[in-house]
């Protein structure tokens, strides 16, 4: 069984730098390889301002629970749960280089076919600045919210779909929030000054339409956020796909970091992963 494995260029391939991908990386440090289209980690969440649910630490294992005590700990979390959303940022890429995993940012995955022969596994092609590379590899776990690796495996339509912003006040009043009314809201930031407003839109809409329809409701806010000033909008989709893992084929699992109710508990995803690929 040990000869069956020495073939492999790569024991488990994770597709996105994601919180889930990365908690998924620390577990299989020297076997596992992260791939990434973009250059930036935990975009699902930090680039769509997506905040989630209070990062409670109660349920954190430990890699989860060492990196928010160090949010804590430089001012980017409160002990209540709120973030810090910009700051988190490179706090998460120094976890990932402290961490020493490996990662390869701008590259992406353009094929993958299955292995002939009992032991599974797959032929990948990579593509990167340096052009194409083939690799086989054991196992492939797919964190991305559209599933990458295979086109047309997440659902097309249905998948609810919101567009955020940062908001800024110089003097905020910080106690009247959360807001929530006809489906859009507004949640404090771990600052007073800073909160991040969420706006829904159809599925169907792509970011020029749904820029614009956050741009209109702000054009006509409501008296509560008259105090307000729209000061970044996300770059990225805050999208909630449904909850995995959920498999693709043998050893091959979509495991949506997105769907996690918040960034600490993607990042705990191998806990909820333990099969490796088998789940179905």
């Amino acid at each position: 069984m040990a000869q069956a494995q020495t073939h492999w260029d790569i024991e488990t391939l994770i597709v996105g730098a994601t919180f889930a991908g990365i908690g998924l990386a620390s577990g299989t440090r020297a076997g596992a390889l992260i791939v990434d289209r973009e250059i930036t980690v935990g975009h699902e969440f930090l680039y769509a301002f997506k905040h989630g649910e209070n990062w409670r630490a109660d349920g954190c294992g430990r890699f989860a629970a060492a990196f928010r005590g160090e949010l804590v700990e430089r001012g980017l979390l409160t002990a209540e749960g709120r973030a810090h959303l910009g700051g988190v940022i490179p706090a998460l890429y120094r976890l990932t280089r402290d961490a020493k995993l490996p990662v390869r940012f701008l590259t992406e995955l353009a094929n993958v076919e299955p292995l002939d022969g009992e032991a599974g596994g797959y032929a990948v092609t990579l593509f990167d600045q340096s052009g194409f590379r083939d690799l086989r590899v054991r196992r492939i776990v797919d964190t991305t919210s559209t599933c990458l690796s295979k086109p047309g495996f997440a659902p097309a339509a249905g998948v609810p779909k919101r567009v955020n912003a940062l908001l800024h006040a110089a003097a905020a009043d910080a106690a009247r929030l959360p807001i929530e009314a006809d489906g859009w809201r507004v949640e404090p930031g771990r600052y007073d000054s800073e909160a991040y407003l969420s706006l829904p839109v159809s599925p169907q809409d792509d970011w020029t339409a749904a820029r614009a329809k956050l741009h209109a409701f702000w054009a006509a806010k409501p008296e509560a956020l008259q105090g307000w000033t729209l000061a970044v909008v996300a770059d990225q989709f805050d999208a909630t796909p449904p909850p995995g893992p959920m498999r693709i084929g043998r050893d091959w699992t979509w495991l949506p970091s997105a769907a996690f109710p918040q960034p600490l508990a993607a990042l705990d995803a191998e806990a909820s992963f333990s099969e490796w690929g088998n789940a179905v």
